[in-house]
């Protein structure tokens, strides 16, 4: 019998008290096709880290994610711009100034509006934008920046007194995937290197 994903609810009525044996094989092999994301498809699941060539759609992040996350009241949120997590628990356009930057940082997997209460919030892994394939090309292995001038602004170039490292730039694929315009977001050790 071929494995299949279930509810949530079906699962909860197949794992019934179990009090006379009735759980089978079948149904503790669906529970794992339900509960495990694909081998090696998936980005950072238990199975693997995301890789540059998996990431072949356009707009779109690979990695670890929050969900149903909030946007600030007073800003919107575009993807790959980078964002900060506020102390309302919501998430606004980052700069390297403001003090909450050197907490929680995260790009949006798309654009939200101001308040929208469905964001999705790449916390490490992959982001592939096209725009950015004339910007990157060349610069790979470089850090990336978030700087204070502008917000959502980031650069492979260390130039201002507030920069803060958000990641660094991947190289273009191998073999017959070779799309650019991709960085890595990793912005968990880095610190402002403004006083």
């Amino acid at each position: 019998m071929a494995d299949t994903q279930r509810t949530r609810a079906a699962l909860q009525a197949l794992f019934a008290d179990n009090t006379t044996g009735q759980i089978s094989a079948q149904d503790l092999r669906d529970f794992l096709v339900t509960a495990l994301q694909p081998e090696f498809v998936n980005a950072n699941d238990f199975w693997c880290s995301p890789q540059p060539d998996q990431l072949t759609t356009d707009l779109t992040t690979r990695g670890d994610h929050w969900y149903s996350q909030i946007a600030a009241s007073d800003a919107s949120l575009s993807f790959g711009k980078p964002c900060a997590l506020t102390v309302l628990g919501t998430w606004s356009t980052a700069n390297a100034s403001q003090i909450s930057c050197n907490a929680v940082l995260g790009i949006p997997a798309d654009s939200y509006a101001s308040a929208a209460s469905n964001c999705k919030i790449l916390r490490w892994g992959i982001v592939y934008d096209s725009s950015l394939a004339n910007r990157l090309t060349g610069q790979v292995g470089l850090p990336l920046f978030l700087f204070s001038a502008t917000d959502n602004s980031f650069s492979y170039t260390d130039a201002d007194a507030w920069s803060r490292y958000i990641g660094y730039i991947l190289p273009a694929g191998v073999g017959s995937v070779q799309t650019k315009g991709k960085f890595f977001f990793d912005p968990f050790w880095g610190v402002a290197t403004g006083a």
